[in-house]
């Protein structure tokens, strides 16, 4: 099985602690690929950050399916360009954003998304709505802490658990997902100290795409046809 994944920056900063993250939980058969996409933002905390994104991120979707992937991987919790690739493409895309709230909604009934900074709050109260999701999503607190000060892995894990435990005790959820693929080396302490389970994007992400692949579906194409022929200039 070769899988790629697609971080949509244009900075290869976190490549290879995603790659190790991922390698952790996937099949020993699966082969997986990073890239990023050849421009757009550093780093992805907005609307605009995504939509500057999308065009690229299409791109090497589509390169990817040509070379032989089996499965794209959009490795950003905002999953940009998510439903347009599906739109392009026979092979599953699957956004680690997406894959980390079915999970949620799998083994919890309130649960809680850790997101980066406020822009990020609303954009990701509105993609619960479109996902379903919204049922069981009972709150999203930021970081107040940019993606590129996540190198201080100190600072990072202070207020991941400060958030998450507000949670926990304020709004009395019952799981915790991580918003933001670049949270990284997080998972092993913050499952000792919390009392809930801990999402981790990227692990569902490997996961979900696996079994599509392994059962030999994808995104149904009367849910996400092919784009209408015509010349884009």
């Amino acid at each position: 099985m070769k899988i790629k994944i697609i971080v949509p920056v244009a900075t290869n900063k976190w490549n290879k602690g995603i790659l190790e993250l991922c390698r952790e939980v996937a099949d020993r058969e699966t082969e997986i690929s990073i890239s990023n996409i050849e421009k757009g933002p550093v780093s992805v905390e907005s609307v605009y950050d995504e939509t500057y994104a999308s065009p690229f991120v299409i791109d090497a979707a589509k390169r990817a399916e040509k070379e032989g992937y089996e499965g794209v991987i959009i490795y950003c919790f905002g999953d940009p360009a998510l439903y347009a690739a599906r739109e392009a493409l026979k092979i599953p895309v699957i956004g680690i954003g997406e894959a980390a709230q079915i999970f949620g909604m799998v083994v919890g009934e309130r649960f809680g998304i850790i997101s980066t900074i406020e822009n990020a709050v609303a954009r990701h109260w509105r993609k619960a709505k479109l996902l379903g999701t919204i049922l069981k999503l009972k709150a999203i607190k930021p970081l107040n802490l940019s993606v590129l000060e996540y190198d201080n892995k100190r600072k990072l894990m202070e207020r991941v658990r400060k958030v998450a435990t507000e949670m926990i005790e304020e709004e009395k959820v019952d799981c915790i997902i991580l918003g933001c693929g670049s949270m990284l080396g997080l998972k092993e302490e913050l499952q000792k100290i919390l009392s809930v389970p801990v999402i981790i994007p990227g692990e569902a992400a490997i996961k979900l795409i696996e079994s599509m692949v392994k059962m030999g579906i994808s995104h149904s194409k009367i849910a996400y046809m092919f784009p209408p022929e015509k010349e884009y200039i």
